[in-house]
């Protein structure tokens, strides 16, 4: 019965609280590793310059506090379609100041007009960024549900 009055006192919202920091927690490291193998492949494969990381530790940075910011506080992780179109914004919003970044301070700054080097680059970030974004916020979506059945679980049997 102390079951039965916890869960409706509360317990079962703050044990899910609980597990989904651990998800942000996790999901956030996923971030970084994705974003790090973004990071490796531009160093040995393509030989970019160390000015070329500051839009991935900026990117990690931001995401991290439009997610904790705005999708946290507003439950918007939840709602599926909420969640994939800011998502969807994330990585927008991300593009564009890695696009203004690499447009104002880098070799693109004399020039009128953007390059299709420039347009490439916009796309591949959009893509890295979705992607990375997807997944940290598909882990998270599946920490939760999978927390709350096991909540919901424990809360049956003890009945």
């Amino acid at each position: 019965m102390s079951k039965i009055k916890d869960y409706f006192s509360g317990e079962k919202d703050e044990r899910i609280r609980q597990g989904t920091y651990k998800a942000e927690a996790y999901a956030f490291r996923v971030l970084l590793v994705i974003l790090g193998i973004e990071i490796a492949i531009k160093f040995f494969l393509f030989n970019f310059s160390i000015k070329s990381y500051v839009d991935e530790l900026l990117a990690i940075l931001i995401s991290g506090g439009i997610y904790f910011f705005v999708m946290r506080k507003e439950k918007i992780v939840e709602k599926k379609k909420l969640g994939i179109l800011m998502t969807l914004f994330q990585a927008f919003c991300l593009t564009v100041l890695s696009g203004y970044y690499h447009y104002h301070f880098g070799a693109l700054h004399y020039k009128t007009r953007p390059t299709n080097d420039f347009i490439l680059f916009l796309f591949g970030s959009f893509i890295t960024y979705l992607v990375a974004l997807g997944i940290f916020n598909w882990f998270v979506n599946t920490y939760n549900q999978s927390r709350q059945h096991k909540i919901d679980k424990e809360i049956e049997d003890s009945e």
